[in-house]
């Protein structure tokens, strides 16, 4: 067991020969280093109900029960300081509450997914929005603000819809529900009207109360003193910006009424009204922030001139429980007094000393740089020691008004304690976070404040902060005093340049278009029919030449650049850490340059950087007390660089270190001391390089503006030049087709004079026949009358039918009518009756034409194709010919089988070849023109057959949708 001011480990070495394997595990981590790793008491005490744990040695007989031993001795003692019923009860109820805030969602999510199968059913999704609205309200969303920012009411508070605005999540959920509202409203009548007074009442009602409540949530937004981040940003924009889409939508929809126009809202429309709606959002909250900027910057000024009452009340209570505690002697009995009071909580900076009863200073903590009145902190100690009572003053210090506490112990010492006003006057601690108090995680700070001497030439006030503007910053001036005198504080705001809010606004902008988007493809997705819908509109859409140039010239451009920005980031990432690695090589090298590694502290102070020396893989010493007892980064080396420099041989390398939610890149450099010893010296990077950040986030959003203004360009620039290639070789088509055309009737004039030969040579032999028989008494002209007319009758219907066959062929694909829904059950079940009745031989199966079938074709040409299909089978010798019809998929189909003579493999090929037919009667022409009627109407005949047994011909058509 290992038992340190601020953790207690249990470690278990195993050897086997001269190799050695240890293993640690983290019993209990004291404030601050509980931020820093986590133990094993914490994940065990809220289960077993107990609040913590307090470990002891075997030694101390009051530190509880022995609860470990190895080999028969005690090696451990615990003593569980139990909960309260109230804690317990609390733990129970948040764990419910989360449990069944999950149920409830997943509930409510499928409720409104089942009231919007039914598009037209507008009370049922109003009441199911009412439901999800009245379950918005019940859920305490405020007891998940440990989770995220967006459920604390701290970043976002509004009265204005209790507990629908009662943080920034609530508020996005409501949004989104009244949004989908206003969908639900305007797709349930496509082309509603109403009176023309009702809806321009409507729309006046709807501006009326809808822009001032958009108005009224800007209002309730909280900029954090340390900065917001993008995602805290988006928290507030996307919810304002859902509201007002659904205002300015209701409005425009019910104007449109109002005007005598049916209620249709177009897709160009929409685009405007959220394209509008996300320029005011953007707009409303860029000027609310930069207002809360400036109230931040005066109430920080403000603060650096009067005594805070609330730090006053936290600093009895930190001196109260040092009165009632041994004096704390070290620097790590300091922190760990600091980071278990409610000051450390509230984040008040301050200076912490320890003194001998002769007034003598032992040891000294401080949060922040700052240099305090000596004097009177020396003072304050001396009177404490002197009368043994608390001594509790405001006192004058470099940065304003400074609370001053002196605390007498019974032992003689004292402790002083200083608290510091939160201040950005203050200089953060670049290494905070290796002590547990890492900052949160934040962009760019909201203002800059530093005091200076009074300007003759500038405008000062005593009283407020007078601004001015200087470019795109605003600049604040106010006197204050301090112990030097009256100085002036000023405030800078950084409200960066025209260009750079242009970009951070064009890409938020797009991302509240996509947000409208896919909010109204949810909503439609929900609905009965629409993945039918989808995939006949994407069926039809994908196989245009049009679209799929669209595609093809976007995706040239996209997929590169999206490359390219991945690569663009990844190689900002990359410098990024390559300067903060360089940094700490030169401060390593210089270190070592100066065999400094023996006097640790002074080098960490010149070079302003904490240094940690590790001698066989373990931390031996650092540059300051308090790191080597909380060893942030663990006692060992990290084994990624253990294996680099002792296993590779390496000289350097750099480490990204887990600091709680933090993260601190760490650089390692061996080295040899004097006595030859082999010793790894290790820096952390500094993470308070704000032009760094700044300028390394710059890149990435230019990169990414960059990106997605390409995309956009991109994508209306294809679809202009494939509208162009596709006009062009839509007339290069008719030029083929025309020509295509001129062919066939060439070839169809050659193919009808041979054609019309066999029908005139009859018709030409019965009227000379009739003119022999006119003139002969013998024969009785009456019944060669009729037979001849008879004949020439029948010739005449064959040349008809050549002559259609052959204009049906020579039709170009354009000049063909376009498709209409047809049964084509109906007429499958006709033209079997048909065969039927003509062929008793024959015997005919149908099945799957009991229910109508719908699909794209001609009624009357339908007939033709199944005629033609029939009729061969009839004629190949078939004596069963099955047909079925069924549909699946957006497709009908029409399988024909039968068992007649068949195809030979030679002669397959060919068959839909015009004038190519297997008989010596017929045109050829059969089957060339079905495939190129049925191509027409967007479907496809296959044939496959094997000689001797039969023939299956398969015809598929596009269903349709009426």
């Amino acid at each position: 067991m290992t038992f340190s001011p601020f953790y207690t480990t249990l470690n278990v070495v195993a050897a086997r020969g001269d190799r050695r394997a240890v293993a640690s595990a983290m019993l209990h981590a004291a404030a601050p280093a509980n931020r820093l790793t986590e133990s094993i008491d914490e994940l065990l005490a809220p289960a077993q109900g107990v609040a913590s744990y307090e470990f002891s040695p075997p030694s101390d007989e009051r530190g509880g029960p022995v609860v470990l031993a190895a080999n028969g001795k005690p090696i451990l003692r615990a003593l569980p300081r139990l909960a309260t019923p109230g804690e317990v009860s609390f733990r129970r109820a948040s764990m419910f509450r989360a449990r069944g805030t999950i149920v409830l969602i997943i509930l409510t999510l499928a409720f409104l997914v089942f009231a919007w199968r039914e598009r037209r059913s507008l009370w049922e999704r109003i009441f199911a929005i009412a439901v999800a609205l009245a379950i918005t309200a019940l859920i305490p969303w405020n007891s998940f603000s440990n989770a995220s920012r967006l459920f604390d009411p701290v970043y976002y508070f509004s009265k204005l819809g209790g507990p629908l605005t009662a943080n920034a999540a609530a508020l996005c959920i409501s949004s989104t529900l009244i949004l989908l509202l206003v969908y639900a409203v305007i797709r349930s009548h496509h082309e509603a009207r109403w009176p023309r007074p009702y809806a321009a009442i409507g729309a006046l009602i709807t501006l009326g109360a809808g822009i001032p409540l958009a108005s009224n949530i800007v209002r309730g937004i909280g900029q954090p003193p340390w900065g917001s981040t993008p995602g805290l940003w988006l928290s507030w924009e996307i919810p304002l910006f859902l509201f007002l889409f659904a205002v300015l939508l209701a409005a425009y929809w019910m104007l449109l009424m109002a005007f005598g126009r049916p209620g249709i809202v177009t897709f160009r429309s929409a685009l405007i009204i959220a394209s509008v709606s996300g320029i005011v959002a953007l707009g409303g909250l860029w000027s609310t922030t930069s207002r809360e900027r400036m109230q931040l910057a005066e109430q920080d000024v403000a603060a650096l001139g009067h005594v805070d009452e609330y730090a006053v009340q936290l600093t009895r209570r930190f001196v109260n429980a040092l009165k009632e505690s041994p004096q704390p002697v070290t620097r790590a009995d300091l922190l760990k007094a600091y980071a278990a009071s409610d000051l450390a909580s509230a984040e008040y900076p301050a200076t912490i000393a320890s003194w001998t009863k002769t007034g003598t200073k032992i040891s000294e903590f401080a949060v922040a740089s700052a240099e305090p009145d000596s004097a009177a902190v020396t003072n304050a100690v001396k009177e404490a020691i002197a009368t043994g009572e608390t001594v509790a003053r405001s006192t004058l210090g470099p940065t304003g008004v400074q609370i001053l506490a002196a605390v007498a112990h019974p032992t003689g010492g004292a402790t002083s304690v200083l608290v510091l006003p939160r201040t950005r006057l203050l200089t953060a601690n670049p290494y905070a976070a290796l002590l547990g108090m890492g900052p949160p995680s934040a962009g760019d700070p909201p203002y800059a404040l530093l005091l200076t001497d009074v300007s003759p030439t500038g405008r000062s006030d005593t009283t407020r902060v007078r601004w001015h503007s200087e470019g795109n910053e605003l600049h604040g001036n106010r006197l204050i005093s301090t112990s030097a005198g009256t100085m002036r504080a000023h405030v800078e705001i950084d409200l960066r340049s025209v260009w750079a809010r242009a970009e951070r606004g064009s890409l938020v902008l797009l991302l509240d278009l996509l947000l409208a988007g896919m909010f109204w493809l949810l909503g439609t997705m929900a609905e009965k029919g629409f993945v039918r819908w989808l995939r006949v509109r994407a069926a039809k859409w994908i196989y245009t030449y049009h679209a799929r140039l669209t595609l093809a010239l976007f995706a040239f451009f996209v997929i590169p650049a999206i490359a390219f920005a991945a690569w663009s980031y990844q190689r900002l990432r990359s410098d990024d850490l390559q300067t903060r690695e360089v940094l700490v090589r030169e401060t390593l090298n210089a270190v070592e340059a100066g065999n400094e590694y023996q006097q640790l502290p002074g080098a960490a102070r010149r070079f302003d950087t904490p240094l940690f020396l590790y001698s066989n893989g373990l931390l031996d010493r650092a540059s300051d007390t308090l790191l080597d007892a909380l060893a942030p980064t663990g006692r060992q080396l990290p084994p990624a660089v253990q294996l680099s420099l002792a296993g590779g041989g390496e000289l350097f390398a750099v480490w990204e270190e887990k600091l709680g939610p933090a993260k601190m890149l760490f650089g390692y450099s061996t080295g040899v001391g004097p006595g030859q010893q082999r010793y790894v010296l290790g820096a952390p990077a500094r993470s308070d390089d704000i032009v760094l950040d700044r300028r390394r986030r710059d890149l990435g959003i230019l990169v990414l503006f960059a990106t997605a203004i390409g995309a956009l360009a991109a994508l209306w620039l294809s679809g202009i030049a494939a509208k162009r290639l596709a006009r062009d070789l839509e007339l290069s088509r008719i030029e083929v087709a025309r020509a295509e055309r001129v062919l066939a009737w060439g070839e169809m004039a050659r193919q009808v004079a041979h054609e019309i030969k066999n029908p005139l040579t009859p018709i030409r032999l019965g009227v000379q026949h009739l003119r022999r028989a006119r003139s002969d008494p013998r024969i009785d002209f009456d019944q060669v009358l009729n037979e001849n007319v008879r004949r020439i009758l029948a010739e005449i219907d064959r040349l008809d039918e050549i002559a259609r066959s052959f204009s049906r062929y020579g039709s170009a694909p354009a000049d063909l009518p376009p498709a209409v829904a047809v049964d084509v059950a109906a007429v499958v079940k006709d033209v079997v009756a048909l065969e039927q009745m003509g062929d008793r031989t024959v015997k005919w199966n149908l099945r799957g034409a009991d229910r109508p079938l719908w699909a794209m074709a001609h009624k009357d040409e339908m007939r033709d194709v199944l005629l033609n299909v029939f009729e061969n089978a009839r004629l190949a010798g078939a004596r069963n010919v099955d047909i079925s019809a069924r549909e699946g998929e957006g497709k009908v189909t029409i399988e024909t089988i039968d068992d007649g003579t068949g195809i030979a493999p030679a002669v397959l090929p060919r068959i839909f070849e015009p004038h190519f037919s297997t008989r010596t009667t017929g045109s050829g022409l059969g089957l060339a023109v079905s495939r190129r009627l049925i191509e027409a109407w967007g479907g496809e005949i296959a044939i496959t057959s094997e000689e001797g047994k039969g023939t299956r011909v398969l015809i598929v058509l596009a269903r349709s949708m009426t």
